[in-house]
């Protein structure tokens, strides 16, 4: 029996919390159950998040074994980057690299900033990925 498509993908959704600006952190949020593919990668937060070209932030998805490289990143950096609107998911499914999982891979969510950055506020980070067969 196959799995239809929408059966085989998966969501792993991640409540990273609060982080004050000018702190950035690292934080595991997923190790791959199996083979696979990532397909999108979402950041949603509970306060808007306003765009600076001296103070951003740049938040992003990290895999951490086999190998390392980002996923996906998002700054809030008025070149090149986007506001945060509140409960307003930040949603990617083009652009995305490093996506293929391998059973055991491990994940991380990454928040760096620049100057003082930007604080978060109850951020959820969400990995959509499709199963192998």
């Amino acid at each position: 029996v196959k799995l239809s498509t929408a059966v085989r993908t998966q969501t792993v959704a991640v409540q990273i919390g609060d982080v004050a600006g000018s702190n950035g952190t690292e934080r595991p949020v997923f190790v791959s159950p199996g083979n696979g593919t990532i397909v999108g990668v979402s950041f949603t937060n509970a306060s808007a998040i306003a765009q600076s070209d001296t103070d951003y932030t740049t938040l992003s998805v990290e895999r951490k074994t086999a190998t390392a490289g980002t996923v996906k990143s998002v700054t809030t950096q008025v070149t090149g980057g986007a506001a945060f609107a509140a409960f307003a998911p930040q949603r990617f499914v083009t652009g995305l690299t490093n996506t293929t999982l391998a059973a055991g891979d491990t994940y991380s969510f990454k928040k760096v900033d620049t100057g003082l950055g930007a604080s978060i506020d109850e951020m959820l980070v969400t990995v959509d990925y499709a199963v192998s067969e």
